[in-house]
């Protein structure tokens, strides 16, 4: 029989079975991305039985085949459709998983009595940048749909953005992810979702109209046909850039939109590209600006707009949450890119590939800050595992002391618990699992709490501090003081005469005058001065003694007030002031 290429590299060959009947073994080898989308089809075996021999021929009647997959398909990764026989993809394939299957096919004749069977080696080729990763940093939350046609959108804000020059506010438009919404200039509207938590944003319009009309006078006023501007978040920090072109002028698209290939409609004249970074705060304030030259001079024009996380229904992702989540088993979809999150044994794009494994759950979650004296509990999980036995394996922090294990049995989970947790449990804490088949499997979780909860302090941080007045709480002192003040909760001020860090030092002032609490600088009174408020010298007076006396007659001179103390055993009127005059 001669040899036949239908579309693949084929290896013919005949083989014979009881009874005389042909039968016949096809292999075929073919290449798929991984990112191909369920439903795809892989391969028609008819064709390649109708290849393989001139006795037999389908010519397109199939209610005389089967086609059914046999063998090398643990997963149901693939299927055989129930109309057209041809073998589809039936979920989603992940080359780090399985770069390669081995199907075995059959295809039978049922009428004419025959057989035949195809290997199909399928290599999975890997695709950059798939799956799609889940980035914890701007996870978003799963809403409840309400139903009816609201219309939601994984980022959200009041809906406008608004346009200043030189501060001053000129016009309030139509939020830049809202501008496709019932415009007919718009065109194009591109959507790009990161990994990174970086969202792309392209809007192609045929005009600028409405309240987007105060771009032309920008764009073509000082733009010359192209206005790119720095966008910051409210903390100064980069927040990516807003692109504004007219094509017509400058079709030098940005980078992201010439490697996302984009095609821009024909009609098309005026593209706005936004590229937003970092986008994992709940509020993100955003205020793009560039000093640009008027016919007047220099201005700082700006746009500002303000986008919430806000999530998706449950099942959907996207900036329009119109995507639908692959995730399956109960893992979590991404709002911004359908990542999926899997839970315990499970693997691949959509978390539908069983995986045995052993993983060790911490309740409270990773999320939240262990302390000491609260709880928390260690469970130890085997999914898809078949447990002959479980054992947990303790290793305290300090290695003086012994190593404890713990034997649960078969078991496929099993807890331990801290009620509360103390500084002694710290230390490394191993599930060990042996499997009916032999095979062994293990984890660790390493306990290291050190800190008390807010608020607490002691050995078991079982004290409460309740610190006034700037008072922080310290595990072992209860509350440090800010200087100048003392006390269990820091609520005494000072003694006088003393200052600093839990009063404990000494003022050196003279002349009775007050010293600070916090520093130990002396408040001088009138009549005083220096670093250790000494009293004035005679003939001056007042604050910090800059005022000069003018009494006559030998009188002395009041160092608080200036006024004359007039020589004691005689009388005298004051005249001209203060004076000690003679009367």
């Amino acid at each position: 029989m001669a040899l036949c290429t239908c579309g693949a590299f084929l290896l013919v060959q005949l083989l014979y079975v009881s009874g005389f009947q042909p039968k016949q073994n096809i292999s075929v080898l073919i290449e798929i991305p991984e990112d191909v989308s369920p439903g795809s089809e892989v391969l028609r075996p008819l064709e390649f039985v109708n290849c393989s021999t001139a006795n037999v021929a389908y010519a397109g009647n199939l209610q005389s085949w089967s086609v059914r997959i046999t063998g090398g398909d643990d997963f149901g990764r693939f299927q055989v459709h129930n109309t057209s026989l041809t073998v589809t993809v039936a979920a989603p394939l992940d080359f780090e998983l399985y770069s390669r299957y081995n199907l075995s096919v059959e295809v039978e004749h049922t009428r004419e009595n025959q057989n035949w069977f195809i290997n199909i080696v399928i290599t999975v080729r890997d695709v950059s940048g798939y799956p799609p990763l889940y980035d914890k940093r701007c996870e978003t939350p799963v809403l409840s749909d309400i139903g009816g046609t609201e219309d939601y959108t994984v980022l959200t804000s009041d809906g406008t953005m608004d346009a200043f020059l030189n501060g001053e506010h000129i016009v309030t438009a139509v939020d830049l992810i809202k501008w496709h919404t019932g415009d007919p200039s718009v065109v194009n509207n591109v959507v790009v979702m990161r990994d990174d938590c970086s969202v792309l944003l392209l809007v192609g319009m045929t005009t600028l109209i409405g309240r987007k009309a105060f771009l032309a006078p920008w764009l073509h006023g000082f733009g010359a046909g192209r206005l790119e501007v720095q966008c910051h978040y409210k903390n100064r920090k980069d927040a990516g850039k807003m692109t504004l072109l007219d094509i017509s002028f400058d079709n030098n698209l940005p980078r992201w939109v010439q490697e996302s290939r984009i095609k821009i409609d024909e009609s098309v004249r005026y593209v706005v590209a936004a590229e937003l970074n970092d986008v994992w705060s709940t509020s993100n304030r955003i205020r793009c600006g560039k000093n640009v030259s008027f016919s007047d001079g220099p201005v700082l024009a700006e746009i500002t707009a303000e986008y919430n996380i806000t999530g998706c229904p449950e099942g959907r992702y996207g900036l329009y949450c119109d995507h639908d989540c692959v995730c399956k088993n109960g893992a979590r979809c991404h709002g911004f890119n359908g990542a999926c999150k899997c839970r315990p044994g499970w693997r691949g794009r959509a978390c539908d590939i069983p995986w045995a494994e052993v993983v060790i759950i911490a309740t409270p979650g990773d999320s939240v800050v262990k302390y000491i004296g609260t709880n928390l509990t260690l469970t130890c999980l085997a999914p898809h595992i078949q447990v002959a036995n479980m054992t947990w394996l303790y290793e305290a922090e300090n290695k003086n002391t012994d190593t404890e294990m713990i034997e649960k049995g078969p078991v496929q989970n099993s807890s331990v618990k801290f009620q509360p947790i103390y500084e002694s449990a710290n230390g490394r804490y191993t599930c060990l699992v042996k499997a009916e088949d032999g095979e062994r499997f293990n984890t660790t979780f390493i306990l290291s709490v050190k800190e008390c909860p807010p608020n607490r302090y002691g050995d078991v941080c079982s004290q409460v501090c309740d610190c006034e007045y700037g008072g922080t709480c310290d595990r072992w002192e209860g509350c440090l003081c800010p200087p100048g003040r003392h006390g269990d909760r820091c609520e005494h001020t000072c003694a006088p005469d003393t200052f600093g860090w839990n009063c404990s030092m000494k003022c050196n002032c003279e002349n009775k005058a007050l010293c600070d609490p916090v520093n130990g600088n002396c408040i001088c009174a009138e009549g005083q001065w220096g670093e250790f408020c000494h009293e004035c010298a005679p003939g001056i007076f007042g604050w910090n003694c800059s005022m000069k006396c003018h009494c006559l007659n030998n009188a002395s001179c009041d160092a608080v007030n200036g006024s004359c103390i007039c020589a004691a055993g005689r009388v005298w009127r004051v005249l001209s002031g203060r004076l000690c005059t003679q009367g």
